[in-house]
């Protein structure tokens, strides 16, 4: 109670600005909920332990690469994420949110190892009530929900570095106000969606950070697997996404997405593609006047197979392309060739090499990387 006490305090005094107020205070609504539900004695839905109702967890992930370009390798990055979760009795009510601590040693071409030196952030914070499994109701800082973005954790990807295209066309968060839910029928054919609407992403610049902008989108799965499924067909999934906003320039965009996880056996097929109707720049003047049209694009193909039970190796394809009407020394191609050893559940080592075939008269080159990720 006294926690309870303490964020309606502190959260309620809080003044924001005019659209974050609208959002702060529903997840407000949301946590006040939270906390009067943790006093009440349970409802409908089944109950849960107590030592399941509050959670701690999170992984480190050490990673180290190196490529042609440079005289040797280094650390990219040194990532601690916390993750906190607590839920009501009944199960109705969640609050969960992830501090990341990244340490990157990046470099100004090679988009997931860009950034920051020393970063601190709140990675995604949001309240949820679930009324059932048709309906569940999110506010706060939200993961946009394409596939790598919602499973990019390094304990659950393949590789070692992200797809070029991740957080280069869609945002990778969004603060907003989500309802989504799921529908199966009695073959274990299903239905998935989301539709949320919030602050967006300035979309013209390379960083897509956030702006107050308002914008809207959603995301709607069909997993066609089925229990009466051939033999050989583990798993169908196939999305489609969406968001529409407007950025810094003035300019309205549309972000529309493909995606597709298929299953079959030992292997294991991921796929996304992506295209935005406005082009990517820097921010300058100049950039903004050779930009001034075209779409951004991208796109991978990934493909695993589990010669173990512990054992994975793995291949994907990447594009990325910021404006397809002009080069620009960010487009890139990539291949990647890579293994993933599981020795324990809960540690994940990851080994693979990559060639890029850079655009803007950056010449190719090739490099390796390696990660150990620990959970807890």
């Amino acid at each position: 109670d006294s926690t309870c006490m303490n964020f309606q305090r502190d959260y309620l005094q809080y003044t924001p600005g005019k659209f974050s107020g609208i959002l702060l205070l529903a997840g407000a609504c949301a946590m006040l909920g939270y906390c009067a539900m943790a006093r009440a004695d349970g409802g409908p839905l089944p109950e849960v332990d107590a030592p399941d109702r509050l959670s701690i967890h999170g992984y480190a992930d050490f990673q180290y690469g190196g490529d042609s370009r440079d005289e040797g390798g280094s650390f990219i990055q040194n990532e601690l994420s916390i993750f906190l979760r607590a839920t009501t009795r009944d199960e109705r009510w969640t609050v969960f949110s992830e501090i990341e601590f990244d340490r990157i040693d990046g470099d100004g071409f090679l988009t997931d190892r860009g950034g920051k030196s020393v970063e601190l952030e709140v990675e995604t914070a949001w309240a949820e009530y679930r009324h059932n499994d048709l309906l569940r109701l999110r506010a706060g800082k939200l993961l946009l929900p394409q596939y790598w973005q919602t499973y990019h954790y390094p304990n659950l990807t393949m590789s070692t570095l992200a797809p070029l295209m991740s957080g280069n066309v869609f945002p990778k968060s969004i603060l907003a106000l989500q309802a989504s839910g799921d529908w199966w029928n009695a073959d274990d054919r299903g239905v998935s969606y989301a539709v949320f609407a919030g602050h967006g992403g300035d979309t013209a610049r390379v960083e897509l950070e956030q702006n107050d902008n308002i914008a809207a989108g959603g995301r709607l799965t069909l997993r066609l697997a089925g229990s009466n499924k051939p033999a050989w067909l583990d798993t169908l999934d196939l999305s489609i996404s969406g968001l529409a906003g407007r950025d810094d320039d003035g300019k309205g965009e549309l972000i529309l997405g493909l995606d597709a996880q298929i299953r079959l056996g030992r292997l294991e097929i991921l796929s996304e593609l992506a295209r935005g109707s406005r082009p990517r720049h820097r921010g300058d003047l100049l950039a903004r006047l050779q930009g001034a049209s075209g779409d951004t694009l991208g796109f991978y193909l990934q493909a695993a197979y589990r010669v173990a039970p512990k054992w994975h190796v793995f291949y994907r394809f990447d594009h990325l392309d910021l404006n397809d009407e002009a080069r620009s020394p960010r487009d890139e191609s990539r291949h990647t060739f890579g293994v993933n050893f599981r020795p324990r559940p809960k540690v994940s080592l990851k080994l693979e090499v990559f060639q890029s075939d850079p655009e803007g008269g950056r010449e190719d080159y090739a490099g390796l990387g390696g990660s150990v990720v620990f959970n807890f």
